[in-house]
């Protein structure tokens, strides 16, 4: 499934949104993601996390199948600082937030945007790391 247009023009006012709020933003992308009912829309840029962020435990397992988070890395994308599990990362707090805690919420259905160089909004290719933890890219 492709992303909505509702989601595509938001993840392009939110790229223009962080080109404004952020001096150093070369080589960062930002993506969005959305639920499979298109309810809840949500987008997030590429930035290396902080020891204490906090992965949802969904994300969180996904990212440690493959490696250690903020040391495994392929190329210069390390795991964990892609946008794509910031954005999933948001969306699943979103959702768990509105729903009733005995719905159980899945990554693996979420529907993801093409990711965007925050700068000159051009398409970026995933990388291996986000294929291999979302197989729906």
């Amino acid at each position: 499934m492709s992303a909505s247009i509702e989601l595509k023009k938001k993840l392009y006012n939110y790229c223009i949104s962080q080109r404004k709020r952020i001096k150093h933003i070369y080589g960062q992308v930002c993506v969005g993601v959305e639920d499979s009912n298109h309810t809840f829309r949500v987008c997030s840029h590429s930035f290396n996390p902080k020891p204490e962020y906090v992965y949802y435990e969904d994300v969180r397992t996904r990212l440690t199948r493959i490696g250690i988070i903020g040391r495994y890395h392929i190329g210069n994308c390390y795991l964990g600082s892609c946008a794509e599990p910031h954005a999933a990362n948001k969306l699943l707090n979103r959702l768990n937030k509105t729903r009733k805690q005995n719905i159980v919420t899945n990554s693996g259905t979420f529907i993801f945007s093409k990711a965007l160089r925050i700068r000159t909004q051009q398409e970026v290719k995933y990388c291996k790391i986000c294929k291999q933890t979302f197989k729906q890219l």
